[in-house]
């Protein structure tokens, strides 16, 4: 099995607000013109209409993919990977989101989840929270806040709690601005690999409990996280921006040894 069609009858097209996605040669440009006005701008694909989740180890996703656009200008989150679209599921059945994915986010963003400290930028990266402890931890959210107003106790008790029940595993990259790179996800059943230009950069067994969908976007939101408990979002100003992704193919992957 092999998918290579961007615009096949399973995909859906999200662009409101000044969003644009413009058909190329060989795959499609996710782009965001310039707004007057901050409101909400998202250049979205993904291939989960009507909540239909497709993809499941073991199973390779290799694209090339280029950021357009002044780097010091350039907001909001963008990236490309398989997501379970956890707001679309209703309210049926509880769950939390789960992702394989490059990621990245502008300097607006500061996501305290990781152990290795990256906030903001470009991640390779797998999102896997647990269930169990998070709601075993949701009582003491209150007791957390508090104690995180000691650099201490944040940094060595309520951080790597926060990390532990968010199951976040990621590795900052390189990201060669107006540049064509080459990516590629091998999510085996035992474990995940995120290359880049053939390189390995993150290897690990934080892996999905479900079959996620296929996504690839751009928008001009951000997030804060903190340790102390202060949560916030928004939406930024922007100017043209664009993300270019081609020859993407999905394909199955033969079970390797590590």
């Amino acid at each position: 099995m092999t998918f290579r069609s961007f615009w096949g009858r399973r995909w859906h097209a999200w662009t409101p607000n000044n969003a644009e996605i413009q058909q190329l040669a060989a795959g499609v440009r996710l782009a965001l013109t310039k707004h007057d006005r901050i409101v909400y701008s998202d250049a979205q694909l993904d291939d989960y209409v009507n909540a239909d989740l497709r993809w499941h180890a073991p199973v390779r996703l290799q694209l090339e993919a280029q950021f357009c656009g002044d780097p010091e200008h350039f907001v909001g989150t963008a990236g490309f990977g398989w997501w379970n679209d956890p707001a679309g599921t209703g309210l049926r059945r509880l769950r939390l989101p789960q992702a394989l994915w490059f990621f990245y986010a502008s300097a607006a963003s500061k996501l305290e989840l990781t152990a290795n400290g990256a906030s903001n930028g470009w991640l390779a990266m797998s999102f896997v929270p647990r269930l169990a402890l998070c709601l075993a931890l949701l009582p003491l959210a209150p007791l957390a806040v508090l104690l995180s107003q000691n650099s201490w106790l944040r940094q060595r008790c309520c951080l790597p709690l926060l990390q532990l029940a968010l199951g976040v595993r990621s590795q900052p990259i390189q990201l060669k601005w107006n540049t064509w790179q080459h990516y590629q996800i091998d999510w085996y059943a035992d474990r995940v690999e995120f290359w880049l230009d053939q390189q390995l950069v993150l290897k690990t067994r934080n892996l999905p409990t479900s079959k996620l969908g296929l996504i690839l976007w751009l928008d001009n939101q951000y997030a804060q996280v903190s340790s102390r408990g202060i949560v916030r979002g928004g939406v930024l100003a922007h100017q043209a921006q664009a993300l270019e992704i081609r020859n993407l193919s999905i394909s199955e992957l033969a079970t390797a040894a590590i």
